[in-house]
């Protein structure tokens, strides 16, 4: 009985992936894929291709079809290298009070790699977002924390996001 049914599921999803596929907007201009085309809609009929890694390429039409842009050094997201940015002036404020041959490298490293993944602009702009936000409350945190008990490696702490807050904010 298994196999059976095994064989009809292989038939019934080859011949879904062999049939016709249509695109067309709805009426709130939402793009809409099936396999039968409603009556008295413009639908046009998408080739499929298989990739190479499985899956479906959806193809070109004359509506979806656009240039693709030129290529650019900057491949990493506007997050990702926000985020690279907040790390390597981490390392940096780390560094100022606690030099190391490591350390001194993972910066070397991920200066290079914000450069050319994200730009060298990417270094010195300033930013108005979450992290800044963070590095503040941080502070208030740290702040309070001096006051009832001053140690070294809060004072230090203090110095380091303000120095990062400097850097980025």
């Amino acid at each position: 009985m298994k196999p059976l049914l095994a064989l009809l599921l292989l038939l019934c999803c080859h011949s879904l992936a062999n049939g016709d596929t249509y695109r067309w907007h709805d009426a709130e201009g939402n793009l809409v894929f099936s396999d039968k085309p409603p009556e008295g809609v413009d639908a046009k009929r998408v080739e499929l291709t298989p990739l190479k890694k499985g899956g479906l390429n959806l193809g070109s039409t004359p509506d979806n079809a656009s240039p693709s842009p030129p290529p650019t050094t900057a491949t990493k997201t506007n997050h990702h290298c926000r985020s690279d940015v907040s790390k390597l002036n981490k390392i940096t404020a780390f560094l100022r009070h606690t030099p190391n041959a490591l350390d001194r490298q993972k910066a070397k490293n991920l200066r290079l790699l914000i450069i050319q993944q994200c730009g060298r602009q990417a270094l010195t702009r300033r930013y108005k977002d979450h992290y800044c936000d963070d590095y503040r409350r941080e502070i208030a945190k740290i702040r309070i924390y001096l006051k009832q008990a001053p140690n070294d490696k809060d004072e230090q702490r203090l110095k380091d996001l303000q120095y990062q807050i400097k850097r980025e904010c």
